[in-house]
């Protein structure tokens, strides 16, 4: 991970390194990486997140169900990291799936900070996702849609992913 810190932005690599540390060191902050989730937890978090950053006037599709958090954590290579308080309630995810030569993020879902969130996690887990990258030996690391100017910072670079293909 040092090597890969090294290459970013000296006053981001700080902060990231200044999160590390604060999260690391929370006493009440219990990090891990599971092969389950409370699907019905995961599904009320990932909507609070896409809630917060949907325009008023934008009607949604529907929501990531408990039910698609089940069926996505019997796919093979799925995993999260989970980020708990002292009492295990959960605090935010990342549901991601490792097919055996590159990771991918697919949902993030995070309590506000009013709701006893914690502040930086979202910054923290797509450094663990670097890290849980180069400690795999993975060719590639997907971040996901959407956010690609933070994105960027972490030196990520936007991939077309959808293609429209038709008879002419």
């Amino acid at each position: 991970l040092p090597g890969y810190l090294a290459t970013l932005e000296r006053g981001w690599r700080k902060r990231l390194e200044q999160i590390r540390r604060t999260l690391d060191a929370d006493p009440s902050l219990r990090i891990g990486f599971h092969e389950t989730i409370d699907t019905a937890d995961a599904s009320w978090l990932a909507e609070v997140v896409r809630r917060r950053y949907l325009p008023r006037w934008y009607v949604p599709p529907p929501p990531s169900t408990a039910s698609y958090f089940k069926r996505f954590s019997q796919l093979p290579g799925t995993w999260f990291f989970t980020y708990r308080d002292a009492e295990a309630r959960l605090l935010a995810f990342l549901a991601g799936l490792d097919n055996g030569e590159d990771l991918y993020a697919r949902a993030w879902g995070a309590r506000a900070v009013a709701d006893h969130g914690r502040r930086d996690l979202y910054f923290d887990h797509h450094l663990r996702h670097v890290e849980l990258m180069l400690r795999t030996g993975r060719r590639r690391l997907d971040l996901g849609a959407g956010l690609a100017q933070i994105k960027a910072r972490y030196g990520a670079s936007p991939e077309p992913r959808w293609a429209l293909v038709g008879a002419l």
